[in-house]
């Protein structure tokens, strides 16, 4: 029996959270430890694995969600699907291989980490057959957080124990594949809960099936890919490597804070899948407009309140050498609102009705903006060009969704409660501006402005008698009274 969408985004966001936290811790220790010498190799040994597991991948991991979730409920079905994504995935691994052979004998910059590649290499096996995408199909968020905080616990404590020198760079690159083989390990054995092989159907059993689906996904994965590696690469040719310094810095804090509102994705998709698949499209009208709701209370405030606290971000997390980040980060702040739009329409409307065409088509005109807006503006403004330009192709996404994909929506887009969150997230702005211009401690800021602007947004919205809020207000009053 599935979790509420509730139960499921809470465990989604704690997920995600001890995703951005861990690495905030073992990060300062690996780059004082290994260095920069090191940390390159294994990121250049890893931008040849990363797109190895791209192709072999081959859009799965998000298909398979879909997938799983419109059989669940049918064990023979669920099994015979599992094994057919199972059997695609280990034999594209295979070809994987066959790349990394090839590379390993063509590639002379590798030939001097040969060790380490090899040993990343590993990754593709362990990521293809990682079976994320099951678990998620079936809604087991439960198992997915509790499951990660403990392998990611168990990373760090090792991270700390065993790595001592620059000498450790190969026992560091184990350590960061061991990570992944504990989740596997769980994965599989966990696996037998839901399925079996007794209970496959040999005459349905055809995983070429299931091709055509995984190739759109994997053309919107190569599109994002090349997409979302742009700026940096075009910074680094049209501006200076001291800009890239300063957007990537940028790119990660606001990713951060996307996390809260994506991580409503990963718990739609296959809750809404399975709904399509039972024709219950009243529930999807119901669920879609909840969804829709919830992402603009919770995106527009974040947003808002990025712009203000923009200033002591970058003081604490990349100190007095980043200050000319900080417009580049309240430039890009408005991407927290449009990508959780577009995440809405895209991924929980369109994908779980088989639009994936048209979600396409939006992410490749997105592409196209990107890339003519970075030729304009990042020679004139280096990375605050960039920014704008990430922010206008965004907004071409979405819109282009908007547009395309309007008559495949199960309920208005736009509603009263956005004016509410507009107005709310206006308050909170010259409430937070307010307090930071009283010129506190830099990490007293860091925790009082949050706190108020959440205090005032949230009183006011409660005023204006919003729904979303009222709820979520409702359920926190009644978990503390049980």
């Amino acid at each position: 029996m599935a979790q509420s969408v509730k139960t499921n985004y809470i465990y989604n966001v704690l997920n995600t959270i001890t995703q951005m936290v861990f690495p905030l811790v073992s990060f300062p220790y690996v780059t004082r430890i290994i260095g920069a010498d090191g940390l390159g190799i294994i990121g250049f040994c890893n931008s040849f694995i990363n797109y190895i597991i791209l192709f072999t991948c081959l859009g799965i991991p998000i298909y398979g969600v879909r997938e799983i979730a419109r059989v669940r409920e049918n064990k023979q079905n669920l099994s015979t699907t599992t094994f057919e994504l199972l059997f695609l995935l280990i034999t594209l691994s295979l070809f994987g291989y066959l790349v990394v052979a090839i590379l390993c004998f063509t590639v002379p910059q590798l030939q001097s980490y040969l060790n380490v590649f090899l040993l990343l290499s590993s990754q593709v096996a362990l990521t293809t057959m990682g079976l994320e995408w099951f678990y998620t199909g079936v809604e087991d968020f439960k198992y997915i957080t509790i499951r990660a905080i403990i392998i990611r616990t168990i990373f760090i404590v090792l991270l700390f124990i065993l790595v001592k020198s620059q000498d450790d760079l190969l026992l560091y690159a184990g350590l960061t594949v061991a990570s992944t083989v504990g989740n596997n390990v769980f994965n599989i054995y966990r696996l037998r809960k839901y399925i079996s092989i007794k209970d496959i159907d040999k005459i349905i059993f055809k995983p070429c099936r299931h091709i055509k689906g995984s190739l759109r996904l994997f053309a919107l994965n190569l599109i994002k890919s090349i997409y979302c590696n742009l700026d940096a690469l075009m910074l680094g040719l049209l501006a200076s490597t001291v800009a890239v310094g300063y957007y990537s810095s940028t790119e990660k804090i606001t990713k951060m804070v996307m996390g809260v509102t994506t991580s409503l994705s990963s718990v739609m998709i296959p809750r809404l899948s399975n709904i399509i698949r039972n024709g219950d499209f009243e529930e999807f009208g119901r669920l879609s407009k909840k969804s829709l709701s919830f992402t603009f209370v919770i995106s527009i405030p974040l947003s808002v309140g990025l712009i203000v606290i923009a200033p002591v971000l970058i003081e604490v997390f990349c100190g007095h050498g980043f200050v000319d980040a900080v417009s580049t980060l309240q430039i890009l702040s408005p991407i927290i609102v449009i990508i959780a739009i577009s995440n809405v329409l895209g991924m929980q409307i369109l994908y779980p009705q088989g639009k994936e065409n048209i979600i396409i088509l939006s992410c490749a005109i997105g592409a196209l903006t990107h890339v003519v807006l970075n030729w304009i503006f990042i020679p004139i403004y280096s990375q605050d060009g960039a920014a704008f330009s990430t922010v206008v192709s965004e907004l071409a996404v979405t819109f282009s969704m908007y547009v395309f994909g309007k008559k495949f929506f199960p309920c208005k887009v736009f509603n009263l409660g956005i004016i509410k969150s507009i107005t709310a997230s206006i308050i909170l702005f010259f409430i937070c501006s307010f307090v930071i211009s009283l010129d506190f401690n830099i990490y007293i800021e860091l925790i009082i402005v949050p706190l108020i602007g959440f205090l005032s947004y949230v009183l006011f919205m409660l005023i204006c008698k919003d729904e979303i809020i009222n709820e979520i207000t409702l359920s926190v009053i009644n978990k503390i009274r049980k």
